[in-house]
């Protein structure tokens, strides 16, 4: 359970860049592959950053929102909550090609943990394991790695450890 909300919390930070400020980073140079059936350390991370900006901006701009990400208390889980699920919908509306099947499969995931969460009141000791186990499936791992890449490499954020 505590590693499925670990990386519930990474890929909300990845998508709602909760990672400060940091100096626009040059986008890397090469293409996308795929993502389907890849494993840990195979993910393709070469991104060309085309169409970047917008969803960069996004990413800047949710930093201080998100701030209390960690928290257990239901009433502020369940406002960080809310706004990391307005964070990932404008995403998904604004990521660029080469990560938008990426964004889809967190946002249907995350989508699907906050709405368990809100099933128990925002009261994260009383989820189930099935809560969170849509944010355990690979292809959701790995489109976070991925993400986790391009929000580093092309929008220059680095996201920081999560407890």
């Amino acid at each position: 359970m505590r590693r499925a909300l670990a990386t519930l919390a990474l890929l909300t930070l990845l998508l709602a860049g909760c990672g400060g400020d940091s100096d626009e980073a040059e986008p890397s140079q090469g293409t996308q592959t795929t993502t389907a059936g890849a494993t840990p350390g195979s993910v393709d991370t070469n991104f060309s950053g085309k169409d970047s900006e917008r969803f960069c901006n996004l990413a800047r701009g949710y930093s201080d929102k998100l701030g209390e990400l960690g928290t257990t208390d239901p009433t502020k889980l369940k406002t960080v909550a809310q706004d990391a699920e307005a964070a990932i919908k404008e995403a998904v509306a604004v990521a660029p090609s080469e990560i938008k099947r990426d964004v889809q499969l967190v946002a249907v995931a995350s989508t699907a943990f906050f709405q368990e969460l809100a099933k128990v009141d925002y009261d994260i000791t009383k989820l189930s394991s099935d809560a969170v186990s849509g944010l355990q499936k690979p292809e959701v791992q790995t489109a976070t790695e991925r993400l986790g890449a391009y929000t580093q490499k092309v929008c220059g954020i680095t996201a920081p450890s999560v407890p």
